[in-house]
């Protein structure tokens, strides 16, 4: 008999959530497993699959879930991703009630935008905190860095690198305040939860410095004519430089605003016009800055925004030779790690302005018509100019310094759980 070999395995559960109802249970769908496998033979079962050669268990769990069932990140989303463990531990920490309802409210909030998202992640995480009961200062210690795991994890993809940047300080914060020599109590705890909040509050003043540093930078471009500067949809940290721009510049502006998004988020903020993104190359012509807010920035320096950022990109560096591209971002939007793919919103965004095609998909529930929304997209950063960040201007380098130590404090602080 072969010796046993330790492996790494990915396994996930396909559920279905009762519609609008949280008194109802989900369903989870279980597969009889066949007699060819080594263990648990003819059993029902998640779906399991060795990791080996992929990158991570979720890449593992996507090709397995689609060689056994054919779905796919079309049909199916995530849900939650749990902390790897081996089988000498004793069981999966479950986490906090107050923890769980946080998280799901971030799955299924498609209307705030990313920061709005953040500040929510932020104080679930700080709520569970301070829900934790009082034990001995590892175990409590744990829990906290579990509970920020799940935090990192089971929200929206597209805002994970912002959420884990802010679990870190948490961690780094809480570390700071556990005295390895006193026992934990109740006093401690309020201390932490004291020094989070004031972390929190802390994040506020970024938005402004961002507005300062960005002013600082438009004094380089020379002349009297107007500036031409476009932008795409509504983003928080655009809309925020732009409103600060025209309240300080005593140069003319011109903000052309292309709409990228289902609902038109993008005419709440269009001061003087806004223009689908099929008219991309008309309100292009003869702008001096294309202006970006990064929803995520790899560390690599590309920069991950909503759908049509690469269109305009493209677009305005053809019919606007002398434009330059210029990136807003938040250094806690860095991602440490390798990033998602494309990640989709609910396709009922769509639907919503197209009852006809709501109604004949009603009509015939099973035609093969497929909606989907694809929210975000990639911007190489070779196609950049310039990024500009709370601490004033950055480049490539920066930001894969700033991604590695993101990395090693991931590394630090979950490494071991």
């Amino acid at each position: 008999m072969a010796p046993r070999k330790r492996r790494a395995v990915a396994t996930c559960f396909i559920f279905k959530f009762p519609p609008d109802d949280t008194t109802k249970k989900p369903q989870v769908a279980l597969f009889r497993r066949t007699g060819n496998v080594i263990t648990h033979q003819h059993q029902y079962a998640g779906i399991s699959g060795s990791i080996e050669n992929d990158a991570g268990p979720l890449i593992t769990a996507w090709r397995e879930l689609e060689e056994e069932t054919t779905l796919t990140n079309d049909s199916l989303g995530l849900f939650r991703q749990v902390k790897p463990f081996s089988f000498d531990f004793q069981g999966v920490p479950r986490i906090l009630e107050s923890l769980r309802r946080g998280l799901v409210v971030l799955q299924n909030d498609h209307m705030s935008v990313a920061r709005q998202l953040a500040t929510k992640a932020l104080n679930t995480y700080i709520n569970a905190t301070k829900k934790h009961d009082l034990m001995d200062r590892y175990r409590w210690w744990n829990n906290v860095r579990f509970a920020g795991w799940h935090s990192w994890k089971s929200g929206q993809q597209s805002i994970d690198a912002t959420v884990l940047s802010i679990v870190l300080s948490g961690l780094e914060i809480i570390e700071g305040n556990l005295s390895s020599s006193c026992p934990l109590n109740k006093s401690i705890i309020d201390e932490i939860v004291r020094a989070l909040s004031k972390y929190a509050c802390g994040r506020k003043t970024t938005s402004s410095r961002t507005n300062t540093t960005f002013q600082a930078f438009l004094e380089s471009f020379s002349g009297d004519a107007p500036l031409e500067i476009l932008t795409i949809s509504s983003s928080s940290t655009t809309t925020s430089v732009i409103v600060h721009m025209l309240s300080n510049s005593l140069r003319p502006i011109e903000v052309h605003v292309l709409e990228s998004r289902p609902l038109f988020e993008g005419v709440n903020m269009a001061e003087v016009f806004a223009l689908s993104a099929s008219v991309v190359g008309v309100a292009a012509q003869g702008v001096d800055i294309v202006l970006i807010g990064a929803n995520l920035t790899s560390r690599t320096a590309a920069v991950g925004n909503k759908d049509c950022s690469l269109p305009a990109v493209l677009t305005a560096k053809y019919v606007a030779p002398g434009v330059k591209i210029v990136i807003l971002y938040k250094k806690e939007k860095v991602l440490s790690f390798f990033p998602h793919a494309r990640e989709r919103t609910i396709h009922r965004r769509l639907r919503k302005l197209r009852g006809s095609l709501a109604r004949l998909l009603r009509r015939a529930p099973h035609s093969q018509v497929n909606v989907k929304n694809v929210c975000f997209e990639w911007v190489s950063s070779d196609l950049i100019n310039h990024f500009i960040t709370e601490d004033g201007d950055a480049d490539s380098k920066a930001i894969w310094e700033y991604a590695e130590q993101a990395g090693q404090k991931t590394g630090q602080y979950f490494a071991n759980l």
